[in-house]
């Protein structure tokens, strides 16, 4: 399967206790209750609490999956919550916001999303860079769609590729039920103290296996007809404002054919929710794949 965005499609389990899915769910909460900013793991400690222990594996199985050696002196976890986070204009780059207000340019490894929701409202990964913005040239689709499902993990290069959370079927009533944990890998400083917990029992040392994370490849690929012919200003407005690429309705119309097929399943008497959650969209005609 052709993918130039990087993107990877992952599925979290406990190793040995489903009884601490609670505990991780009401850590996830109270995380998100009392600090909505942008944290910096301690990867000094030895302990954690079960939240952090989650950030913390998350971060390891990338770093060795990425085959970097981990060294926390110039390596770092950053992370943040949110349950509102659908744009439904704007897609955007991963970066260190401070360096960024000083226009420099400081992008991490790697950018992942773990969704604590199932909803309808997607993320979209896309290969569209600074660089086709600039030059106006895009002439090979390739995005991601990912509908959040409970424990669903994503990897991705959010700091190259344009992305987001779109309110694909338009309905703003679910807007503030997409709760996510996102974790940003650095090889730099990242100008962020170290989350400071004072609310969560330490119960897990950092070496205990706790976590299961595996790769999903149930991915549906849908591929458009070579002939057709997009330019970037047909999908993206001319203008770039606070790290944002701002998208026009007709995104959807012409190159998210995603929907279409959608309509079409829902025509046909299935329900949203059975609907495989993960769609990979290119253009390239290729045998025994849908063509819309």
């Amino acid at each position: 399967m052709q993918n130039t965005t990087d993107f990877n499609n992952w599925n979290i389990n406990f190793k040995n206790n489903n009884e601490l899915k609670e505990i991780l769910v009401n850590e996830f909460i109270k995380l998100h209750q009392e600090d909505r900013g942008l944290k910096l793991l301690n990867t000094n400690v030895q302990e954690y609490s079960l939240i952090e222990k989650f950030i913390y594996d998350i971060a390891m199985f990338h770093f060795k999956r990425l085959k970097i050696d981990f060294n926390k002196k110039y390596h770092h976890i950053e992370f943040w919550t949110n349950d509102r986070d659908c744009h439904p204009d704007s897609l955007h780059l991963d970066c260190d916001e401070v360096a960024c207000r000083n226009e420099i340019k400081s992008t991490p490894i790697l950018s992942t999303i773990t969704y604590f929701s199932d909803i309808h409202n997607p993320t979209i990964i896309t290969n569209i860079t600074e660089q086709n913005v600039i030059t106006n040239y895009y002439d090979n689709i390739d995005l991601f769609v990912s509908f959040p499902k409970f424990l669903k993990h994503i990897s991705f290069n959010g700091g190259n590729l344009y992305h987001g959370s779109v309110l694909m079927f338009n309905n703003k009533d679910l807007v503030n039920a997409r709760n996510v944990l996102a974790v940003s890998l650095w090889n730099k400083p990242v100008m962020l103290n170290f989350y400071t917990n004072i609310n969560y029992k330490k119960l897990f040392d950092k070496n205990e296996n706790v976590f299961i994370i595996d790769k999903d490849e149930n991915i549906n690929e849908i591929i458009l007809d070579s002939k057709i012919q997009i330019n970037i200003n047909d999908i993206v407005a001319n203008r770039i404002e606070n790290n944002k690429l701002f998208i026009k309705e007709v995104f959807f119309d012409r190159t998210l054919f995603i929907k279409k097929f959608i309509d079409k399943i829902n025509l046909e008497g299935l329900l949203l929710y059975d609907i495989p959650n993960t769609y990979h969209i290119r253009s390239c005609n290729t045998k025994n794949n849908i063509i819309i």
